[in-house]
């Protein structure tokens, strides 16, 4: 599991070095990997997304122009990198389960001192709580 994660990992660094050398876009894309471009109404939506679940923590564009040029840069990033860990998942024949996530993820809990069960395990001891 740790070498997949490797594997994406340097596959992701290797691709945004590779995607910040630039290139013409399509025309409406802010971005494009390999084939798959990444529409400006793409953009502005996940912008609205994150925004929103931020409630009220983003930076304002009016305010901080600065810090909201590269809040947007930053969900920009994430969706580029997305876009190509999911391009190098399905070329490296990579499948991570949410069973394999949830062990890794309870794992780093356990070595950082995290006590809290997965949400499968509270949602199960729930069921088995309600049915008795």
């Amino acid at each position: 599991m740790f070498k997949k994660l490797l594997v994406i990992g340097a596959v992701v660094t290797f691709a945004l070095v590779v995607w910040g050398c630039g290139g013409e876009l399509p025309k409406g894309a802010v971005a494009q990997v390999g084939e798959t471009v990444i529409t400006q109404e793409q953009f502005d939506q996940r912008v609205a997304d994150i925004t929103a679940q931020l409630q009220g923590q983003a930076p304002d564009k009016e305010q901080d122009p600065e810090g909201y040029k590269l809040f947007e840069q930053r969900i920009l990033d994430y969706m580029v990198t997305l876009e190509i860990v999911t391009q190098k998942q399905a070329e490296l024949g990579v499948n991570i389960t949410d069973e394999d996530l949830q062990t890794q993820l309870d794992q780093i809990k356990q070595m950082f001192g995290g006590t809290r069960p997965s949400s499968r395990t509270r949602s199960s001891s729930r069921r088995s709580r309600s049915t008795s």
